[in-house]
C-alpha cells in the first residue's frame, strides 16, 4: 500500500489516512493514467466510497480539488457533454449562417443532428419545433423539388427485373368430375 499525501499538506487521522490510501491504491489499479472519467458509471462502490471519504477529508462537494490534490484529474462527463453543444442560441446563430434561406426538409439539417436532437430533448421539443422556433424551417414551395444532395441515382429511371429463368409448371391431371 502507497502513502498517499496531499498536495496541500492537509494531515488527516490515522483512520481516515488509511482509509484513502486504501481508496487511491484501487482508484490507481482502475486509472493508471490518472485521468478518472466516468466513475460513478464504471465504479459505483469505489465512487460512493470516494464520496463519503471526500466529505470526511474536508473537501466538501468539490470533486476537482479532492482529485487534484491527490495527483489525479477528475473530469466530469456529463458536464464535458453539455458543453460539447454549446447553447442554444449558439446553434440557431449556426443555423440561420448555414441555411440563410431556410431548410425546407429535416435530412437538409443533417449535419446539426446530434445538436438538434440534444436541444430537442432538453427543451421537450421535436427537432422540427426547433426549427420552426429559430425561423430556419419554411414551407417548401411548390415548385421545388426536394432531393438528397449525396443521392446521384436517378429517382425516374425503372428498377431492373432481376434475370431469373422461371420453370414451367407441371400439367395438371385431370381431374374426374362426380356423375
Amino acid at each position: 500500500m502507497a502513502e498517499w499525501r496531499p498536495a496541500s499538506q492537509t494531515t488527516f487521522p490515522p483512520a481516515l489516512e488509511k482509509r484513502l490510501n486504501t481508496f487511491f491504491d484501487r482508484l490507481l489499479e482502475s486509472y493508471p493514467d490518472r485521468v478518472v472519467i466516468h466513475f460513478n458509471r464504471d465504479h459505483k462502490k469505489l465512487a460512493e466510497r470516494g464520496t463519503e471519504l471526500r466529505r470526511l477529508a474536508g473537501y466538501g462537494e468539490d470533486n476537482d480539488k479532492f482529485f487534484s490534490d491527490f495527483g489525479f484529474t477528475y473530469v466530469n462527463a456529463l458536464k464535458q457533454k453539455t458543453d460539447s453543444h454549446g447553447t442554444y442560441e449558439d446553434l440557431v446563430a449556426r443555423l440561420r449562417e448555414a441555411f440563410p434561406d431556410g431548410i425546407v426538409c429535416l435530412y437538409q439539417a443533417a449535419a446539426f443532428r446530434d445538436d438538434l436532437s440534444y436541444f430537442a430533448r432538453k427543451k421537450m421539443r421535436t427537432a422540427k419545433q426547433i426549427l420552426r422556433n429559430a425561423g430556419v424551417l419554411r414551407d417548401r414551395r411548390p415548385d421545388e423539388v426536394i432531393r438528397p444532395e449525396d443521392d446521384t441515382e436517378d429517382f425516374d429511371s425503372p428498377i431492373a427485373a432481376p434475370a431469373v429463368e422461371v420453370a414451367e409448371a407441371p400439367a395438371a391431371a385431370p381431374v374426374a368430375e362426380p356423375v
